[in-house]
């Protein structure tokens, strides 16, 4: 009986170790390293297309926080300005004993007005509201008066006053005096001044005008007034010449009053007079 064995070869020997090497546990092994390989890869794409997509939308952002800070811009600023506007309607032409009127207007909503004012002015009637009238005692000369509205907003106005002509040229349009003549028919010192016929201009839409007359002499600052409207004045206790003014107030159907005045030196005695 022939016995057969067989040997292997060194070639075959090392084929055999690396099937021996490459089993089932290191091939899962390798599985499982190129499945994670290939999830980092898919993360590392996805985090850059990301990226870019928010570096694309990086300026319309900008442009519409831009946009949005300018339309706040411009509303807060046309909001200021309409509700800080206010204004005080009357004459600046005030005279000792007159009454006059005067009101409070603004574009902001208000409860409450203020009235504020100097010395030798009294208030009569209209604290808390937005129409005040005044009396303007003897010796009144310059002053103000102040009005603050209270609401929503805050917002006041002053008006300067005095007892001579208006600065204001928006009062040419209530009136103008042209002329101031006087009667002396006693001769004595007693002289009686008024507005001729035909001088007083009042315009339309203005009525019910009051007078305030301030004579003033020149050399000594010796001073007579009167509300007639055709005062009776003694003028003799006085060398030079005197400065009369005259001064109408009226009044519009809204209860604003305007004053227009006229100024003329008077010469007594001999000298003929204006």
């Amino acid at each position: 009986m022939i016995v057969k064995t067989r040997t292997q070869t060194p070639f075959i020997q090392l084929l055999g170790t690396i099937r021996i090497k490459i089993n089932p546990l290191n091939l899962k092994i390798m599985k499982k390293a190129l499945k994670l390989t290939t999830i980092v890869l898919l993360l590392i794409f996805s985090i850059s297309c990301e990226r870019d997509d928010s570096e694309l939308n990086i300026e319309p952002t900008i442009e519409s926080t831009i946009e949005q800070k300018k339309n706040i811009t411009d509303s807060d600023l046309n909001y200021k300005v309409i509700a800080t506007t206010c204004d005080i309607l009357g004459s600046s032409i005030a005279c000792p004993n007159q009454t006059l009127t005067y009101i409070y207007t603004s574009n902001s909503s208000y409860s409450n007005v203020t009235w504020s004012y100097s010395t030798g002015i009294t208030i009569i009637s209209g604290q808390g509201t937005n129409t005040a009238t005044f009396n303007f005692n003897p010796g009144f000369t310059t002053g103000y008066i102040q009005a603050q509205g209270q609401g929503f907003e805050v917002c006041s106005e002053t008006i300067y006053l005095s007892c001579g002509n208006d600065d204001d040229d928006d009062d040419d349009d209530c009136g103008s005096i042209n002329g101031i003549t006087q009667l002396n028919v006693l001769g004595n010192g007693f002289v009686k001044f008024f507005i001729p016929n035909g001088s007083l201009i009042v315009n339309s839409g203005w009525s019910n005008p009051t007078y305030y007359w301030e004579f003033v002499c020149h050399s000594t600052g010796y001073t007579v007034s009167s509300n007639d409207v055709q005062p009776y004045v003694d003028l003799s206790n006085c060398t030079g010449f005197w400065d009369i003014t005259v001064t109408v107030t009226v009044t519009n159907a809204q209860g604003v009053q305007c004053s227009f005045s006229r100024t003329e030196d008077y010469h007594p005695g001999g000298t003929g007079g204006f």
